[in-house]
């Protein structure tokens, strides 16, 4: 699970780019990291740093991961990669003896740029709480997590979704 932060981090990956990344988008005679329907389903490249490119090299020489993807999920898993409820656990699990927790928010439909041209006769059935969220309501669940009063909150995901999942 460090190689993922040390991507994440090292590549400038959103951790659920990081966790689907297939062996294939990893370029390293370019030095570019391909990150295939990334957000807003955009394709894109990142530099890949002599630094990271060792760390990934050591961490699949440990591992030897099976199938197209860096990070698989366990066997008899129903994703085939890793997910961030279980990055954000692994990292609990191993920052929390120091002192540090480690969460994750996961935001439903949000009312932003990126989510106006999505149709709202499709989704709103969807969504029990009857529409978008607000920037705001994410900013506060990100100002709880790092309030004094989520400091035994440790390897959580706070969904802040109005009861969307799919």
């Amino acid at each position: 699970h460090r190689a993922i932060v040390f991507l994440a981090y090292g590549a400038g990956l959103r951790v659920t780019e990081a966790c689907r990344l297939r062996v294939d988008q990893i370029d390293s005679e370019r030095g570019v990291i391909r990150v295939c329907e990334g957000k807003c389903h955009r394709d894109r490249e990142t530099l890949l740093s002599p630094r990271l490119l060792a760390a990934l090299r050591a961490y699949w020489g440990a591992t030897r991961p099976r199938g197209p993807y860096l990070f698989p999920s366990r066997k008899g898993c129903k994703e085939p990669v890793i997910t961030r409820a279980a990055v954000a656990k692994a990292l609990g699990k191993e920052l929390g003896s120091r002192g540090i927790t480690a969460n994750s928010v996961s935001p439903g439909l949000i009312e932003t740029d990126m989510t106006k041209d999505v149709p709202r006769e499709l989704v709103m059935p969807l969504i029990p709480a009857n529409r978008f969220g607000a920037p705001a309501e994410v900013a506060a669940a990100v100002m709880f997590l790092l309030s004094e009063s989520a400091s035994y909150v440790n390897a959580a995901v706070l969904r802040v979704n109005g009861g969307l999942y799919t």
